[in-house]
């Protein structure tokens, strides 16, 4: 593998690849076609021996990403172009008139100041807003309550990342983030750098920014641990403000040495972005028997998916996915031969609360409970009396679900049927 320090981002509309010396920009613009940019580029960490020391080289790391990262994609936007010839409307046609040719950075500038307000405004501000909600008048030890206070902030910034990919451009971006991935794989393996070639290598990076944000939420619950939970609410604000760097160049240290070696550690570490991981893929077979992808995503599947692997196979398929998590070997599942499996979500087509469940399984009537016997199946309900329910739409409107077991499909079918002529789901509004 290569040892040459290679990085990069997505761009709109393409990709930027950062190396000791350089900076590279492909994007396609409004035509199709494939631009390219460069220019010559130092870090600090390269001009002098203070940027590279350890710590001091992860802040001044972070500091020139995000600059670079602004730039970039400033730059991306206007070698795509526009494809539509757009009348300017009468806010640009005035900030044109008194700026003049500054106007690009002024808004630059505007958009920065609005992007660091709104990064502090949620990784902050708001989950120390919310902690000091839940901790009010609380006796609680000081590392408790910054260990609660990160946690907060983790959901936040989980809950960020969701939001942005739900937008359509961003969404896109986020697509040319893998094929960044793939590429850099592809050149430290030194295969050529064809498209065919990427394509074989993995759209996640050990090195991976988004990995590194994640380890900075953890470094930073064990650093403010440390550091202790001043009752001033501004304070401890600024206090989380100011060593915000030193917190970013630890982590950068960790992810360093994640990138580097290989043991339990840091497999932890790079957890976010482990690629050892089930696959469910929903397909729609189209009238003209053309196969449409619906999703694939890196999740094991669920409606009783799992369950009835597991009954088919004889294996447990959720332990499968611990030990491929963990790197361990696994054996290969014989789908030719196996058991007879087949499940039955638990519905009803009334919204409202839920009074009782009643069924018949494996011989015996069941209210309310849940059945398990060994060799036949299992019933797990979701719900209690008393519970408010909603009419099934989809999958996660189930209220239960069944898995059989026969020694034939015969018998498996006839199974399923006297189940559901027996279930009785009754919902009083």
């Amino acid at each position: 593998m290569k040892k040459c320090s290679v990085g990069g981002q997505a761009v709109m509309e393409g990709v930027m690849m950062k190396a000791p010396g350089g900076i590279a920009m492909a994007v396609r613009d409004a035509k199709g076609r494939i631009i390219l940019d460069y220019k010559e580029y130092q870090t600090k960490a390269q001009k002098g021996t203070f940027y590279g020391l350890p710590i001091v080289r992860g802040v001044v790391a972070f500091v020139e990403s995000l600059t670079i990262g602004m730039n970039t994609l400033t730059r991306s936007a206007e070698l795509i172009g526009d494809p539509i010839d757009e009348e300017p409307t009468k806010f640009e046609k005035w900030l044109s008139e008194k700026l003049g040719k500054s106007v690009e950075k002024v808004v630059m500038g505007l958009a920065v100041i609005l992007a660091v307000a709104l990064a502090v405004g949620l990784f902050f501000l708001l989950p120390q807003f919310i902690s000091s909600l839940i901790f009010r008048g609380s006796a609680a030890a000081s590392a408790t309550k910054c260990l609660v206070e990160g946690l907060v902030r983790l959901c936040i910034f989980i809950g960020y990342i969701f939001f942005c990919a739900s937008v359509k451009d961003i969404k896109r971006v986020f697509m040319y983030h893998g094929a960044e991935h793939k590429t850099i794989a592809c050149y430290e393996a030194e295969d050529p750098l064809t498209p065919e070639n990427a394509m074989k290598h993995s759209r996640l990076h050990p090195r991976c920014g988004t990995n590194y944000l994640f380890l900075v939420m953890a470094v930073s619950i064990v650093f403010f641990a440390v550091v202790g939970w001043n009752e001033s609410f501004w304070l401890r604000l600024l206090s989380r403000i100011v060593f915000l760097p030193l917190v970013a160049g630890i982590s950068y240290e960790v992810l360093k040495l994640a990138a580097k070696y290989e043991n339990i550690f840091t497999k932890i570490i790079r957890a976010p972005g482990m690629d050892n991981c089930a696959i469910n893929i929903d397909a729609m077979i189209l009238p003209d028997e053309s196969v449409s992808i619906i999703e694939a995503a890196g999740r094991c599947g669920a409606t009783g998916i799992p369950e009835v692997i597991s009954g088919y196979t004889g294996r447990d398929y959720y332990s499968c996915i611990i030990d491929a998590a963990l790197g361990r070997p696994i054996a290969p599942f014989d789908l030719t031969h196996g058991t007879p499996t087949a499940s039955q979500l638990l519905y009803t087509e009334r919204s409202g609360i839920l009074r009782e469940i009643r069924y018949r399984f494996a011989g015996r009537e069941y209210v309310n409970e849940n059945a398990v016997v060994p060799g036949v199946g299992k019933v797990e309900l979701s719900f209690a009396p008393g519970d408010d329910i909603d009419a099934f739409r989809n999958g996660t409107d189930r209220i239960g679900q069944a898995i059989f077991q026969a020694a034939s499909n015969d018998e498996l079918q006839a199974a399923v049927k006297a189940f559901r002529e027996s279930l009785r789901v009754e919902v009083c509004q």
